[in-house]
């Protein structure tokens, strides 16, 4: 379990939570025994109900903790590679989202509530595992908060920047920090831009406007725990600079009771009014009357206890993998006050995802052989390569026309096409060249089939460079390669068929295969059949072919 800079190891207790017995009775534990080690994980935002119905009971917990008995600092591993790549969808579309905004608004004008987050939910769809997306992306946004927590209920990758409160165990009092994050704006490469909206954002009535009615609603939580005038403003509208975005933070304190417990803690501010609103009750009613969905840990809270301290953050910027799911979830928002635009808000709420994207350029690439029927020139197997270049480019969200293949041809041989996130489709002529070997050879390390880059054809193939600057001299025809699981997946530039017991046999795709133009059609005829291939099947194989969109089928042997 990793928590900030550190990694938490030798864990000897679980405690979880349903109700608010269970939520109290935990909470206590870890606040009498914070001596004995480290207390780290979360609690979700649907803990809140315990809080405020002693009655609620949950299905599964909102309250998940662990306690450690060390810690080592958590090392920030080179990235050497990517497998990340997602494709991104939203729960709600611009007009739904719309809908809700103008119910906001009702309620904003009938002062029902003065501001409100109103969030969504992204979907990722990954073939990457938790602990590589997080290895990934913590290298866009590393924080302070950061946190990799996967146990029985699914797997939690945070990289917020949000602190909820910090508390430092004095000897006569507990000082508590809160630092609201609200307002947000978006960064740029261009020097000159970048700065005009950090001013900007430092300067908006409207931000500030924000910001300063969550540092309102704090005060006012703290004012019910802390000693007599003890609340106060330390900074107002601070501007932090991440990656992606600017925000405006502002910083509250106060001095409580050496008696008060983590319980009376969260029962007092949780959850935290950035991502509720104000009056938080009333709005939480609201939130929960437009989104009809549960937020899960996004808005809750992700912390660690220890001896002298207890740290906890509001989880934004948050991944979620739940068990029962085999996509990750990504709440964004944005506080929607009745200066608000719809547009804007909507725009910002997706401003917030940018962060998990990883930071390189490629362009999806098709490779196809050009033929002459009829005295005309065409693209041979022409709408199997349309509608792979079209899914890819859905999936990257990369700008595409659907007429994009629809252009004249210039000469016979091989067109590589290369198609930008822009929309802009570059083309290569070059004559097809003689095979200068038939000879296979087998990879000597396997490929990771959970990497995003193995099922689409794109210039980000750094897996399969060796392999093929040995294929551009001529040393052999192809190289083959299997994965984790030691089953057989493709070659460097082709598809695997096996012929065993009489039958035509290829990897599945998802081993990590390319879904190769050839082999398609094939399987579409029923000539071939997926079958999981292993390593030994390599070797039994009464004969071995090759498949690509050049030179069709080929009979190679292992060299």
């Amino acid at each position: 379990m990793i928590f900030g800079d550190f990694k938490y190891q030798k864990s000897v207790k679980k405690l979880t939570a349903t109700n608010l017995n269970e939520l109290k009775n935990a909470l206590d534990f870890i606040s009498q025994n914070r001596g004995n080690g480290y207390f780290v994980g979360y609690l979700l935002y649907e803990a809140r109900l315990a809080f405020l119905d002693e009655t609620f009971q949950s299905q599964t917990p909102f309250l998940y903790f662990e306690q450690f008995l060390e810690r080592k600092k958590y090392p920030l591993e080179p990235l050497k590679e990517h497998a990340f790549y997602p494709k991104i969808h939203s729960s709600l579309d611009q007009e739904t989202y719309f809908k809700q905004f103008k119910a906001v608004k009702e309620h904003l004008k009938n002062g029902d509530t003065y501001q409100v987050n109103l969030t969504m939910d992204l979907f990722l769809d990954t073939k990457a595992k938790p602990k590589r997306v997080f290895k990934e992306v913590v290298h866009n946004q590393n924080t302070p908060f950061k946190a990799l927590i996967e146990n029985e209920f699914g797997s939690i990758l945070s990289f917020s920047p949000e602190l909820f409160f910090e508390l430092e165990f004095l000897d006569t009092a507990i000082k508590i920090i809160t630092k609201p994050m609200k307002g947000t704006i978006a960064r740029s490469n261009n020097p000159l831009i970048d700065e005009k909206n950090r001013l900007f954002l430092q300067n908006d009535d409207k931000n500030r406007s924000e910001n300063v009615m969550i540092v309102d609603l704090l005060r006012n939580d703290l004012s019910r725990l802390a000693l007599k005038n003890s609340v106060k403003v330390n900074q107002l509208f601070e501007i932090i600079s991440l990656p992606s975005v600017y925000q405006m933070i502002s910083e509250i304190e106060a001095q409580l009771p050496l008696k008060t417990s983590l319980f009376e803690i969260f029962k007092a501010l949780f959850p935290c009014g950035s991502v509720t609103g104000c009056p938080k009750i009333k709005t939480m009613q609201i939130i929960e009357e437009l989104e009809k969905r549960p937020r899960g840990v996004y808005c809750g809270a992700i912390g660690m206890v220890e001896e002298k301290k207890a740290l906890f953050s509001v989880p934004i910027r948050t991944l979620e993998k739940r068990a029962c799911e085999d996509f990750l979830h990504l709440g964004v928002g944005s506080g929607v006050t009745y200066q608000s635009k719809a547009s804007k808000e909507y725009e910002e709420s997706f401003l917030k995802s940018f962060f998990v994207m990883p930071k390189i350029e490629f362009e999806i690439v098709e490779t196809m052989k050009i033929i002459k029927k009829d005295q005309k020139l065409e693209i041979n197997n022409k709408n199997a390569h349309k509608e792979r270049l079209m899914n890819s480019a859905q999936y990257f969200n990369f700008k595409y026309d659907d007429n994009l293949l629809d252009f004249e041809l210039e000469k016979e041989g091989v067109l590589r096409v290369l198609l930008n996130k822009r929309g802009k489709l570059i083309k290569e002529y070059k004559n097809l060249e003689p095979l200068k070997s038939l000879e296979i050879r087998l990879s000597e390390t396997p490929i990771d089939k959970h990497n995003d880059f193995l099922y689409h054809k794109t210039t980000y193939a750094p897996f399969y460079q060796k392999a093929r600057a040995l294929i551009k001299k001529g040393v052999m025809f192809d190289e083959i390669f299997y994965n984790q699981d030691l089953e057989l997946t493709e070659g460097a530039r082709s598809n695997l068929i096996l012929e065993i017991h009489n039958k035509l046999l290829t990897p599945y795709f998802s081993a990590g295969a390319l879904s190769g133009t050839g082999v398609v059609g094939l399987l579409k005829k029923g000539l071939v059949e997926h079958a999981s291939l292993k390593l030994q099947d390599l070797q039994r194989a009464d004969k071995i072919y090759c498949i690509n969109a050049l030179y069709g089928l080929v009979e190679v042997k292992i060299k």
